[in-house]
């Protein structure tokens, strides 16, 4: 089963649960293994604000939110 999710366009809990979770709840989730990346080359300094949040959001807030939005499957487990 493949679930696909944009991590650029989530960006609270409620939405993981709701694009996420709400789609594999009917599995046995034993492991969760998140991993995304995204970064723009360049000076930090002359990056554009909406590149360092877009980075963020994804490197940073994915693995929070995810795990937040998943974890009830595998303490349920």
């Amino acid at each position: 089963m493949t679930v696909v999710a944009d991590f650029s366009k989530l960006f609270t809990i409620e939405e993981y649960k709701k694009n996420i979770t709400e789609k594999v709840s009917h599995l046995d989730i034993g492991i969760i293994a998140l991993n995304a990346g995204w970064t723009t080359m360049g000076t930090f300094c002359m990056l554009h604000d909406w590149e360092v949040q877009q980075m963020t959001q994804i490197n940073v807030n994915h693995v929070i939110y995810g795990m937040k939005a998943l974890m009830p499957l595998v303490v349920e487990r």
